[in-house]
């Protein structure tokens, strides 16, 4: 992965889970090496992911997340401030780091090739932001209640949809949404509020 094999690497892993099955593998050992090579492939397609969305294949690097079980903090962080204020979170960083970003500005300013200063920036910063939504969205409606770390979640989409959703942000406050109703909807509610004042929406205080 870290030479950019990102296929390879992929259908070396996922060709190695066919071994849990195969006879030479003593049984009372069989879990033990079941949970080892399921970590193993997460991790290769949560690095993977991270090399699509660096290359703007966004579909890709969704599908790879999803099937990884990332920690959804670990996309979070990459934007500034949209994480809870009290949150303590940090990178994976061992056995080594998911990626080399710094941040999604940086990444966006990566792919700038116009010759107008700023303008494919903004398109990134846009396509990044509806992918880091979708992916949340997606997240929070399949797993319900049981979602990790709602609070996280909760508070990054309240962030996304204060910049230019205000109609999706008081659907998703008042417990329903697009993507299906959340009853137990969960969020920082200090740092989303000052927030909502700071990006004149008040209104959403109720």
């Amino acid at each position: 992965l870290g030479n950019g094999m990102i296929e390879e690497a992929l259908s070396l892993s996922e060709r190695s889970s066919q071994q849990l099955h195969a006879p030479v593998i003593p049984d009372d050992l069989e879990t033990t090496y079941a949970n080892t090579l399921k970590v193993t492939i997460n991790r290769a397609r949560q690095m993977a992911g991270f090399m699509n969305m660096k290359a703007m294949d966004l579909s890709r690097a969704k599908e790879l997340f999803e099937s990884g079980c990332i920690d959804p903090r670990e996309l979070i962080c990459l934007w500034p401030r949209l994480l809870p204020a009290a949150s303590s979170f940090t990178r994976t960083v061992s056995p080594r780091p998911l990626h080399d970003i710094a941040d999604v500005n940086q990444m966006a300013t990566g792919f700038d090739t116009t010759n107008v200063k700023g303008a494919n920036v903004n398109n990134n910063l846009e396509r990044l932001a509806e992918f880091l939504e979708d992916y949340l969205e997606d997240l929070r409606s399949r797993e319900g209640q049981s979602c990790s770390f709602k609070c996280e979640v909760d508070t990054a989409l309240i962030k996304l949809y204060a910049k230019d959703k205000p109609d999706k942000l008081i659907t998703f406050l008042n417990g329903g949404g697009n993507s299906g109703g959340w009853s137990d909807l969960s969020a920082d509610y200090d740092d989303c509020s000052s927030i909502l004042i700071k990006m004149d929406r008040r209104h959403a205080l109720g």
